[in-house]
């Protein structure tokens, strides 16, 4: 019993550490992304256009909660000091549509606890 009990602590534990990891895509305004995701039909996903989608989905100035989409198409979002750190690094970035990012940090479930975001190497 002791050692069935020690072992859940410590499962517990670990499973909340997490290891740091790197994501590109384009950056997109989450709650639009997300909204868009949600519109689509499940019984046809393969009539999606990911690429409207994403040019849709372009971050403005006013964008207060960003993601990533991946090439595959698959969505992440940023946890509110990722958001900040993209706000910042759209207006370094200039103009572009869409932004090509590579973000670096730790996935929790749908979520990227960002530590970094940059442009990807050419």
């Amino acid at each position: 019993m002791v050692l069935t009990l020690r072992f859940v602590i410590f499962s517990g534990l670990a499973s909340g550490v997490g290891f740091a990891a790197s994501w590109s895509g384009a950056l997109v305004d989450a709650k639009c992304f997300g909204s868009r995701e949600r519109n689509v039909s499940h019984q046809d996903p393969a009539g999606r256009n990911i690429r409207a989608d994403i040019n849709q989905c372009s971050p403005k100035a006013k964008t207060k909660e960003f993601g990533i989409v991946q090439d595959d198409g698959s969505s992440l979002t940023f946890d509110a000091s990722g958001s900040q750190k993209a706000t910042e690094f759209m207006r370094t970035a200039g103009k572009q549509s869409p932004f090509k990012v590579t973000v670096t940090g730790e996935r929790n479930g749908n979520k990227i606890k960002v530590d970094s975001i940059s442009s990807p190497l050419k």
